[in-house]
């Protein structure tokens, strides 16, 4: 089993503590873990490529985690929060942000920060995680993914429920900044 996973990766840390209750849960067929991970392991957009190698990373592992845990009455379960504003994920990550963005790249990334701005739905709540965190803690059943917010709702909807080209093609909508294309003489100048 899984158990034998031991890693620094950060998406690797979150498997020791969500293993440790097994034995207890075994020994009463009956538990659930709950991974947090996030929208981005749904609808991946850009400037996040590590983070969302991250959350997919547990995404795996929760998944394949609930197939192993099954049999001894062990759900596993993940809660995909979307971006939520108020809270202090933003204003803790903003400094480390600070110097990682390349002056070639600062163009597209202020066209990224500026389609996120222009959100087709509202953002998460902290109450929306909440809701979720405990639906997925209490809920019967073998369901494995709890969406938290209209966001991530609206992501895991064009990622499950529609055709790849549909999903990219909304994703390129919402994400790919419009940027001033060069002319030929300039990209000859390169």
């Amino acid at each position: 089993m899984a158990s034998s996973s031991r890693s620094s990766g950060s998406s690797f840390r979150q498997a020791e503590p969500s293993l440790a209750p097994c034995p207890t849960f075994r020994d009463h067929l009956n538990g659930v873990i709950v991974n947090v991970t996030s929208s981005t392991a749904i609808g991946v957009m850009p400037l996040v490529a590590i983070y969302a190698a991250s959350k997919c990373a547990v995404e795996g592992y929760t998944e394949s985690l609930s197939y192993e845990l099954e049999p001894f009455g062990i759900r596993a379960r993940l809660v995909e929060p979307g971006y939520a504003p108020t809270t202090n994920f933003t204003a803790n990550g903003a400094p480390r942000m600070q110097g990682l963005i390349p002056a070639d790249y600062e163009a597209f990334a202020h066209g990224c920060f500026q389609k996120m701005a222009h959100y087709p739905t509202a953002y998460c709540t902290e109450a929306e995680v909440a809701q979720a965190v405990f639906t997925a803690a209490t809920a019967e059943g073998e369901e494995i993914r709890y969406p938290a917010g209209p966001d991530t709702r609206l992501l895991a909807e064009l990622r499950w429920s529609t055709s790849e080209p549909h999903y990219l093609e909304k994703m390129r909508e919402m994400f790919r900044p419009k940027l001033p294309t060069r002319s030929l003489a300039e990209t000859d100048a390169l």
